[in-house]
């Protein structure tokens, strides 16, 4: 059982400065000085993913870490101001392999990826560095001031999202952290309370992300235009789309579209494409598109209509395949156009796509506008 007994001292010369307030307010200039930790931390006796250190300012948290962990403990990165933050992943990563990680951790916005670091905005910076920290790590990561820097909402849903990507990958992480909002989201196996005197230590039982309402609404595909930045497409939106946004609260934070496949309609009446699928990227991570995707087309399978879509993003190429609601009916690969194929802009030379259909359970109640 790991026993942590460490003795902190720090030595100040008494300036003039220290002597008047130390006279001023009956404190001697060297009170203070020394600070000890004596704590049983029992992390060998079971298997674990996740760990949470926790605690207000100054109660040793960063020290606690270091002397448990060590090299482990990451507290940021250099990063090139004139290249893209993938550029700033190891040489050796193969560049799917650092997209997969970004996406891995919520950051699954293309536009963004093609950044420099110093002009994201906080919460990316913060997913960036998530995203670092596990490619230049093996085994286990233990990240200093985690959601130090976001707000609290955007601090929740990453937790949320790192969680779920570390106990994918079957690593392990430490936050570090004076925030006790996160501990429901992240749901750690353990955690090291250093504001609790009389039981720091605590083994937890997995209980799950607490739950996230979304309110889907019908939209007009103008509405579209908050959404675009954020999605890896640049043409423009499909007028003719059913469109739908989904809230948390007030603030929106997913977009949905389909439209009919005239294309197709000659041979299946009721055969409908996906256009768009955009989770804001503070919002990212946790399965909102995933969860928003199924219940819509779950929807407008009950009304009868047949529904296939077509991608290239890295993300929905790895998820949809391991979901049970949707069946590829085109492995991902490179389509040449030819100039005998009938729908311009379909298809690209540049990018691997794949194709998939809903085979997922129809959603009776329908949704409002059908």
């Amino acid at each position: 059982m790991p026993r942590v007994e460490l003795v902190r001292e720090s030595k100040i010369r008494k300036t003039g400065r220290a002597l008047q307030i130390s006279s001023l307010f009956d404190v001697q200039p060297d009170a203070g000085h020394r600070v000890e930790w004596h704590l049983d931390i029992p992390i060998e006796e079971k298997e674990w993913s996740i760990g949470l250190i926790v605690g207000p300012s100054g109660s040793g948290k960063t020290t606690i870490a270091k002397e448990l962990f060590g090299s482990k403990v990451v507290t940021g990165f250099e990063w090139p101001a004139d290249a893209c933050i993938l550029d700033a992943f190891p040489e050796a990563m193969a560049t799917n392999a650092a997209s997969g990680l970004l996406s891995s951790v919520g950051f699954g916005s293309v536009p963004e990826w093609l950044r420099p670091f110093y002009v994201l905005s906080t919460g990316q910076q913060f997913r960036a560095t998530l995203a670092r920290a596990l490619a230049e790590n093996d085994g286990m990561v233990v990240v200093d001031e985690f959601t130090s820097v976001v707000d609290r909402q955007v601090a929740q849903i990453c937790s949320a999202a790192v969680a779920k990507a570390v106990r994918r990958m079957k690593r392990q992480f430490v936050a570090v952290t004076c925030h006790y909002d996160v501990e429901p989201w992240l749901d750690p196996d353990w955690v090291l309370d250093l504001g609790d005197a009389q039981r720091p230590f605590n083994w937890r039982a997995l209980q799950g992300r607490p739950p996230i309402e979304i309110t889907l609404v019908r939209a007009i595909p103008k509405a579209w235009n908050y959404f675009a930045p954020h999605h890896y497409l640049t043409a423009s939106h499909p007028s003719a789309a059913h469109c739908w946004v989904g809230y948390i609260g007030d603030e929106p934070v997913v977009w949905y579209s389909a439209q009919a496949d005239f294309l197709h309609t000659r041979f299946h009446a009721n055969q409908w494409r996906n256009c768009r699928l955009v989770v804001l990227p503070q919002y990212q991570g946790v399965g909102i598109g995933m969860a928003v995707l199924n219940y819509i087309c779950g929807c407008m399978s009950a009304a009868g209509r047949d529904i296939i879509g077509t991608t290239a993003h890295t993300g929905l190429l790895s998820s949809l395949p391991a979901s049970k609601n949707w069946t590829c009916i085109r492995a991902a690969a490179t389509v040449h156009r030819s100039k005998n194929w009938p729908h311009a802009g379909a298809t690209t030379s540049l990018r691997p796509t794949a194709s998939f259909r809903f085979t997922g359970p129809a959603v009776e109640e329908g949704l409002l506008g059908w």
